[in-house]
């Protein structure tokens, strides 16, 4: 390997680096706000936050390793979902499963999905729920939302510039942990003609 080739592969790794501490700062977040013990990363959120088209089983595992300070107990569960045609469970993508306590004895035994499992771990200890991330924005809103906020992040997509603008912000107390950016886009509403 070039020396060339090289630095561009440590300089990618620190950037995930990077990039996994503020998703697991957030969730450490997510966690503390819902009254949480754990969260669930879903395949699209990697997707999304990674910009792929598949997540490799290696980022997953740096990912998982990246977090651990934060989230020492991590799992990868199968999400499975019913296949009509066969009337059986077919795996699909995998879930990261982080909590700061064991959870080994409280996960439903069986394949499901994940929601139906954390639907069976309702009201047990150690508390999870699925990760939130905030609706995509079009590059028109996204644009016009960060021109004005003095502690832009210059990150590589706008997940992650929206992400540490956040974190920068609560770091420097402009704005409070319940400022969460929203997670679902408000119904536009339209006036009725008269």
């Amino acid at each position: 390997m070039s020396i060339a080739a090289y630095l561009r592969k440590d300089q990618e790794r620190d950037r995930l680096l990077y990039l996994n501490r503020r998703i697991g700062l957030f969730a450490v977040i997510q966690c503390w706000s819902r009254k949480l013990d754990g969260v669930v990363f879903e395949y699209e959120h990697l997707k999304r936050f990674y910009l792929v088209d598949a997540v490799k089983k290696s980022r997953i595992d740096t990912f998982i390793e990246d977090i651990g300070h934060l989230f020492p107990h991590c799992k990868v569960l199968a999400n499975y979902r019913f296949n009509k045609k066969r009337l059986d469970n077919d795996m699909s993508h995998p879930s990261v499963w982080a909590c700061r306590m064991p959870f080994d004895d409280a996960l439903p035994k069986g394949r499901m999905c994940t929601v139906e499992r954390l639907k069976r771990m309702e009201g047990q200890s150690p508390a999870f729920g699925l990760f939130k991330m905030w609706p995509e924005p079009d590059s028109k809103e996204f644009t016009t939302m960060l021109s004005d906020n003095p502690l832009r992040w210059h990150g590589t997509n706008q997940d992650e510039q929206f992400l540490g603008a956040y974190l920068a912000g609560l770091a420097v107390g402009r704005i409070s942990h319940d400022s969460i950016p929203q997670f679902e886009k408000s119904p536009v509403k339209v006036k009725a003609e008269r």
